[in-house]
């Protein structure tokens, strides 16, 4: 099955999805392996599925479950992103800088330069409002 696009790019985004679903079957597999019982006889097998890789939407500003979030985060770059688990102080990705003012209404980012979309052209600010 062919899948088309009129966006360019699209199947950058497709890609992680269609992968994420494959390891996600290929986890339910029994992978030979057979369970017995006490008595010795073979115990009746059972699918389970786990929802933890549920996924709504990889649409980046409509994702709230952790498996967009994780698909999200490996397709974009982000302004800010974090260092390890350190949630308490952002640091600069696609920003080069920001500063927050004094009474934390108002965020300035300084975006960085060179920063460009899949299709070569440059990031702008405007693409920054948009998104």
């Amino acid at each position: 099955m062919a899948v088309r696009s009129r966006r360019p790019g699209a199947n950058a985004v497709l890609l992680p999805v269609l992968l994420t679903g494959a390891l996600a079957l290929a986890a339910c597999s029994s992978g030979g392996s057979s369970t017995t019982s006490q008595g010795g006889a073979a115990a009746a097998k059972t699918l389970v599925i786990d929802t933890s890789f549920d996924l709504k939407t990889a649409d980046p500003g409509r994702t709230y479950e952790p498996t967009g979030l994780i698909i999200g985060k490996a397709t974009y770059d982000t302004l800010l992103t974090f260092e390890g688990s350190d949630v308490t102080k952002p640091v600069p990705a696609l920003a080069e800088s920001f500063e927050l003012s004094e009474d934390g209404t108002e965020l300035t980012l300084k975006l960085r330069q060179g920063a460009t979309f899949a299709d070569g052209s440059p990031v702008t600010a405007d693409d920054v409002v948009f998104s």
